[in-house]
């Protein structure tokens, strides 16, 4: 699978040329890439993983890639995602709050808007079959969204136009 392993700042980030108007970001809304789901209205997976070989969750994790991330039928669906990993080692604080703690490995399925469809905690057990079908799963309720997503704005252009036809 092709992953996008994101590095989380450690500390907030002080945004804005003015000091003004500057804002603080907090590190979980400044990595790069995580509107790239977004931006091409494919759902998404976050898998929580731990790099430190001396945890125990990293034979678990291990498990998990050889087993259920190198199988061709994960693969082949994984193609329709955005897949990202992230460290959970090395995560912040506010980072751990947001995604409520996670354990590795930890699988969290959204869709395109960052909605969570479907969280898997300690799915090491889990089969390559339980895998594609949970993926086929969010990729219809993906689907669903977006259709809902472009009906709603096709509406509100609508509305833009009557209102500008009126004056």
């Amino acid at each position: 699978m092709h992953w996008i392993y994101l590095k989380p700042r450690p500390k907030p980030v002080i945004t804005g040329e003015d000091r003004k108007k500057a804002q603080k970001m907090q590190p979980y809304e400044y990595i790069s890439k995580w509107n790239l789901a977004r931006d091409k209205f494919l759902p998404a997976i976050v898998y929580f993983y731990t790099g430190n070989t001396k945890l125990r969750e990293a034979k678990y994790c291990h498990k998990l890639n050889a087993k259920v991330f190198s199988s061709d039928a994960v693969v082949k669906q994984s193609r329709k995602f955005v897949c990202y990993a992230i460290d959970t080692h090395l995560l912040h604080k506010t980072i751990k709050i947001a995604w409520r703690s996670p354990k590795a490995p930890t699988l969290i399925f959204l869709d395109c808007f960052g909605r969570q469809l479907s969280r898997k905690g300690t799915c090491h057990s889990m089969s390559p079959a339980t895998a594609e079908r949970i993926m086929r799963q969010i990729i219809k309720r993906n689907a669903i969204a977006v259709k809902r997503f472009k009906a709603e704005e096709a509406r509100s252009q609508k509305k833009v136009a009557n209102l500008k036809a009126e004056f």
